[in-house]
């Protein structure tokens, strides 16, 4: 029974970022950068692992859409989209042409969520 007090459910920026109110002051963000510091990683492996968790948060956090909400809130948004769930060849074009510039470099140079995370 006792085993079972300890056991709660918390989202996944809490456990990446850590909560007071639950108790858990430190997440693992910042556990993983206190431990790599006291184990001497260079700054560059250390950046690699922060920049990795850091977006694991902000994607946790809604602050970065996943592929589908992107796709979705594309065709939505899209001025050749009639409502009418069908997806015409204007409007698949279009979002093919744009998924095929956020996939390369210099799309991630020139798209302001796609270059934070690259």
């Amino acid at each position: 029974m006792e085993e079972a007090k300890r056991i709660r459910e918390i989202s996944l920026v809490q456990l990446l970022d850590g909560d007071s109110s639950i108790g858990m002051p430190k997440g693992v963000i910042t556990l993983a950068e206190e431990w790599m510091e006291i184990n001497d990683w260079d700054e560059e492996h250390i950046a690699v692992v922060m920049k990795a968790l850091h977006f694991l948060k902000a994607r946790a956090a809604g602050e970065i859409p996943t592929a589908a909400i992107f796709m979705q809130n594309y065709v939505c948004n899209h001025p050749s989209y009639q409502r009418d769930s069908v997806v015409c060849q204007r409007v698949l074009f279009d979002l093919l042409r744009e998924l095929s510039i956020l996939g390369s470099r210099d799309g991630a140079e020139g798209n302001s969520q796609a270059r934070d995370w690259a």
